[in-house]
């Protein structure tokens, strides 16, 4: 009998997001929280970049996102209109030209795809959070389609930007048309970006993310140009936005997103299936560290999952009683958090009374190098470090044990 399979897969695709992906490295990037180095200059930017997004009872924005990307002997130049507007402190709308709309009522958080019919929906803050406290599909949308939106709505703007970049540092003034920008270069991982700010009102100006190194160090050849450029050509402050921008709900005929696994998210990490594990080094939520390295010899499973994830809820519960019946006998299972808080974490654990090991991805770096964009993602390694099995989404945990069970006889 067919099992079917659900998961939580992101719905909202936006070009810009998805011409640059390539394979994953093969190298360990997860390490200890970074600790940012900021210079004076650098900090007095941003301290005034955060109080003027702070003391914003309400902003209109008007951007454009814009891909330059010219690799491997493929070459992109795309680009789209998006607008914004925020009212303090839970009131917001984004809307990308053809693309989503995502609108917080100050009750319920809408996120709508036109081209889909298909929206999904939860409680709204009652104040500016921190932006993990937002539900992580809405976050993403917003890292990926209006980050200084995102700014705006949490509780330390400065944060919000700089957070996993090793080094901030003022830069040469920039000049867009005829006015000069104040800039700031941020390093982060095996990329870089850079930031333009409004000397007058000390608010965003442009976004440049330069993702040439990363692509560079995943194996494309001929990287000329990979940018992703955040271009906030209109802000303004104080002029209170339209009531009725924030008075939203899903047309009569649209449908609640479906958590079942498309063929295109499957197929993707599936593709992992003979070569090598990519490595990674994780902090557990007990506070230990876990390596690939360390697991030399053993069949391993790694269950990527987010509390926000309903199929991930009914799927971890059986990952767990595998754990219980066969580590054991060497079986090595984890669970996978990707990118929420420890305290969320640890608390869904203990209403769910669950002993396996959990890792915490908090950057979000080791699900990427396993292609888990679709979840729950189950990986089975085996004892030679090579991925033998990876089953996107839940249905049922007999073909897990099955596939399992054929690795430890090895």
């Amino acid at each position: 009998m067919a099992h079917r399979v659900f998961a939580c897969v992101s719905i909202f695709l936006f070009t810009v997001t998805t011409l640059a992906q390539t394979e994953p490295s093969s190298q360990p990037v997860s390490q200890p929280a970074t600790q940012t180095s900021i210079s004076p200059k650098a900090k007095s930017l941003l301290d005034a970049m955060a109080k003027a997004y702070t003391d914003a009872k309400s902003l209109t924005i008007e951007g454009k996102l814009s891909l330059d990307f010219d690799a491997g002997g493929e070459q992109k130049n795309v680009s789209s209109d998006f607008t914004a507007s925020f009212v303090a402190p839970n009131q917001f709308r984004h809307e990308m030209k053809d693309d989503a709309l995502i609108v917080s009522t100050g009750e319920k958080v809408y996120a709508y795809l036109p081209a889909k019919n298909e929206y999904v929906a939860v409680e709204a803050p009652k104040e500016r959070i921190a932006p993990k406290d937002l539900s992580e599909p809405i976050t993403q949308l917003l890292v990926s389609q209006d980050p200084v939106l995102l700014m705006a709505i949490s509780t330390d703007p400065k944060e919000q930007l700089t957070q996993g970049a090793s080094n901030v540092a003022q830069a040469e003034d920039v000049k867009l048309g005829e006015k000069s920008f104040k800039a700031l270069t941020f390093e982060k991982n095996d990329r870089g970006y850079r930031v333009l700010l409004d000397p007058s009102t000390h608010l965003v100006r442009q976004i440049r993310i330069d993702r040439k190194a990363e692509i560079q160090k995943r194996g494309v050849e001929d990287v000329k140009t990979a940018d992703v450029t955040f271009d906030y050509t209109s802000t303004k402050v104080g002029d209170a936005p339209a009531p009725e921008q924030f008075a939203w709900s899903p047309p009569r005929d649209a449908t609640v997103a479906k958590e079942e696994v498309s063929e295109e998210a499957g197929a993707a990490a599936t593709a992992l299936e003979g070569k090598p594990a990519p490595d990674f080094k994780l902090t557990a939520i007990d506070g230990s560290s876990v390596s690939l390295a360390d697991l030399k010899d053993h069949v391993i499973v790694l269950d990527f999952w987010a509390t926000w994830c309903g199929p991930c809820v009914a799927s971890i519960p059986h990952i767990d009683q595998i754990n219980a019946d066969l580590s054991d006998k060497g079986l090595k299972v984890f669970a996978v958090n990707l990118q929420e808080a420890k305290p969320l974490v640890q608390k869904f654990i203990v209403s769910k009374k669950l002993t396996l090991p959990v890792l915490l991805d908090t950057d979000g770096a080791t699900g990427k190098k396993y292609l888990a964009n679709a979840i729950p993602e189950t990986v089975i390694i085996g004892k030679d470090g090579l991925v033998k099995k990876v089953f996107v989404g839940f249905g049922g945990d007999e073909p897990l044990r099955t596939a399992i069970d054929a690795e430890m006889k090895k």
